[in-house]
C-alpha cells in the first residue's frame, strides 16, 4: 500500500513538471511569435498532454487477473446444469410437503345457482273443460357452503411422513451433488494446469531438439558429423513436434471440461506451485479413513435415507385399512319469491360425523404392503453393496495416493541421475563414444521424466480431494488449502 502511494506521488510530480515545461517552452514560442493551433499534438503542451493520457489508461488497463480454484468453484455453483438441477428438486420436495400438510387443514367448498323458471298451467273440470290457464315466469336462486375437517385420517399421517422423509432425501442428494461438484472443479481445474505444464515441457523439449539439428547442420557443413545424425536429429524433433500438438489437443479437451461446469473459458489461471505440493494424508491411517467413510459419506447418507423413505413406504401402502374419521358442515339457502301467488325461501344447516373404512379391497392392499416390502429389501441391499463400494474407493484413494507420493520422490531422483546421464552422452558424442541418437535419447527421456513428476505432483493434489471425498469429509477448506499452493 506504502509503495502505491510512492508511486502516485511520482507520478503527480513528474505531470506537474511536464505542464510547467511545456507552460515554460509555450512563452518562449510567443516571444518568437510562433502560433500553435489550439490542440495541436504536436505543440509543447500538446505532446506532454498526449503522454500523459496515454501513460494514465495504461495504469487504467490493468492485467487480467488469474482466477484461483474458489472462484472457479463459485462460478460453477450458479452456471453448471447438475447442481442447479438439484436446487430445483429440493424445492420441489419442499412443495410435497406443503400438499401433505394440506389434509389436515379444513377444506371450504361453496357452490351458488340462479335459474330463470317459465311453466305452463292449464286446469281441466270432469269434462275436460278448461278452467283455468296461465304461465308463470319467476327466478329462483341459491347457495350453499360445505366445510369438512378431518378428526383423524392414517393415510395422510403417513403421507406426511413420507414426504418429509422424502424431502430429508432430497437435502441429503444436494449436498451429495455439491460434494461431487467440489471434486469436479478440482479435478477439471488441475486438468487444465496439468496440460499447461506439459505442453511447457513438450515446448522446451522441441527447442532442446530444434537447437541440436542446427548444430548437426552445422556440423554435417563442416565436415564432422555424418548425415544419419542430421537425420537422428531430425526424427527427433519431429517426433517433439507431433507430441506439442497432442498436448495442445489435450489442453482444449481440459479446457472444455472446465467450462462445461462453470459456463465460459479460463484462459488465466493460477498455477501449482511444484515445490509446496501436499504429502502423505493426515492422519496416515486407512482405519481411520475408513471409519469416517461410513460415517461421512455422502452417497451412505443417501443410501440410508432412502431406505427410510422405503421403510415407511409399508406403512403408507397399508393405511388404506384404517378408518377415517371427519367432521362435515353444511349450510344451504334456497328461496323462488319471484313467484305472483307463492314462494318457498328454504334455509337447511347440517353437521354431520362420518366413518369411512376400507376393510377389504381383494387383497390389493395385502399384495401392495409386500410389494412395498420387496422394494425396501432391495434398498437395503443397495445399501451394504454403497457400503462396500465407497470402502474400495477409500483402500484405493489411499493406497493410490500412498504410492503416488513415494512415486514424486523416486521420479526426483531420478531426474537427478538422467541429468547426469545427458551430459555423460554429449560428451562421449564430443569424444565419438555416444552417437547422436544417444544423445537425443537421453533429452528425451530427460523431459519425460519432468513431465510425469509434474503429472504426479498435479495428481498428487487431486488424490488427497479424491481420498477426503471417498470419506465424505471435502469441503471448501480443501479449495482454500489447494489455493496456498497455487501462484
Amino acid at each position: 500500500m506504502r509503495s502505491n502511494v510512492m508511486f502516485w506521488k511520482f507520478l503527480l510530480i513528474k505531470m506537474k513538471t511536464f505542464l510547467l515545461e511545456g507552460i515554460n517552452e509555450r512563452k518562449k514560442a510567443k516571444r518568437k511569435k510562433a502560433r500553435w493551433r489550439e490542440g495541436n499534438i504536436n505543440s509543447p503542451i500538446g505532446w506532454r498532454v498526449y503522454l500523459l493520457l496515454l501513460l494514465a489508461l495504461s495504469l487504467m488497463v490493468s492485467p487480467a487477473l488469474a482466477v484461483d480454484i474458489e472462484e472457479i468453484y463459485r462460478l460453477a455453483q450458479r452456471s453448471d446444469h447438475v447442481i442447479r438441477k438439484a436446487k430445483v428438486i429440493r424445492a420441489g420436495s419442499q412443495e410435497v410437503v406443503e400438499q401433505s400438510r394440506a389434509r389436515f387443514w379444513p377444506k371450504i367448498s361453496a357452490s351458488t345457482f340462479y335459474t330463470q323458471n317459465a311453466q305452463e298451467r292449464t286446469v281441466h273440470n270432469f269434462n275436460n273443460t278448461v278452467l283455468f290457464n296461465s304461465n308463470p315466469e319467476y327466478n329462483s336462486s341459491g347457495y350453499s357452503v360445505s366445510i369438512t375437517q378431518s378428526l383423524f385420517d392414517y393415510d395422510a399421517m403417513v403421507n406426511s411422513e413420507q414426504a418429509w422423509a422424502q424431502h430429508a432425501l432430497a437435502d441429503k442428494q444436494y449436498d451429495e451433488t455439491d460434494n461431487l461438484l467440489l471434486l469436479r472443479v478440482i479435478t477439471a481445474y488441475l486438468g487444465v494446469l496439468a496440460a499447461k505444464e506439459e505442453i511447457r515441457y513438450r515446448e522446451q523439449e522441441l527447442q532442446t531438439l530444434k537447437k541440436q539439428l542446427e548444430q548437426m547442420e552445422y556440423r554435417l557443413k563442416l565436415g564432422i558429423s555424418a548425415k544419419i545424425d542430421v537425420s537422428e536429429a531430425k526424427a527427433g524433433y519431429d517426433l517433439a513436434s507431433a507430441s506439442r500438438t497432442t498436448a495442445y489437443i489435450r489442453l482444449s479437451i481440459a479446457n472444455e471440461a472446465l467450462r462445461e461446469i462453470t459456463g465460459q473459458l479460463h484462459d488465466n489461471l493460477d498455477k501449482l506451485n511444484m515445490k509446496a505440493t501436499f504429502g502423505l494424508p493426515e492422519p496416515n491411517d486407512l482405519g481411520f479413513w475408513i471409519k469416517t467413510a461410513h460415517e461421512n459419506n455422502h452417497r451412505l447418507h443417501v443410501a440410508r435415507q432412502q431406505l427410510q423413505v422405503a421403510r415407511i413406504g409399508i406403512k403408507r401402502q397399508g393405511s388404506s385399512r384404517y378408518p377415517h374419521l371427519s367432521l362435515i358442515a353444511t349450510y344451504n339457502y334456497y328461496n323462488d319469491l319471484d313467484l305472483d301467488y307463492a314462494g318457498v325461501e328454504l334455509e337447511t344447516s347440517s353437521i354431520t360425523a362420518r366413518v369411512g373404512w376400507d376393510f377389504y379391497q381383494g387383497g390389493a392392499i395385502s399384495s401392495r404392503v409386500r410389494q412395498a416390502k420387496y422394494y425396501k429389501d432391495q434398498v437395503d441391499i443397495s445399501l451394504q453393496q454403497q457400503k462396500s463400494l465407497v470402502e474400495r474407493h477409500v483402500r484405493d484413494a489411499y493406497f493410490i495416493l500412498i504410492g503416488g507420493v513415494t512415486r514424486i520422490h523416486e521420479m526426483k531422483q531420478s531426474i537427478k541421475s538422467q541429468k547426469t546421464a545427458v551430459e555423460a552422452n554429449v560428451a562421449g558424442y564430443e569424444v565419438g563414444q555416444r552417437t547422436s541418437f544417444d544423445v537425443i535419447n537421453a533429452r528425451s527421456t530427460l523431459y519425460t521424466l519432468r513431465r510425469r513428476l509434474a503429472q504426479a505432483q498435479h495428481n498428487n493434489v487431486l488424490h488427497h480431494a479424491l481420498l477426503k471425498f471417498s470419506a465424505g469429509v471435502l469441503s471448501v477448506e480443501d479449495l482454500e488449502n489447494i489455493n496456498k499452493i497455487l501462484k
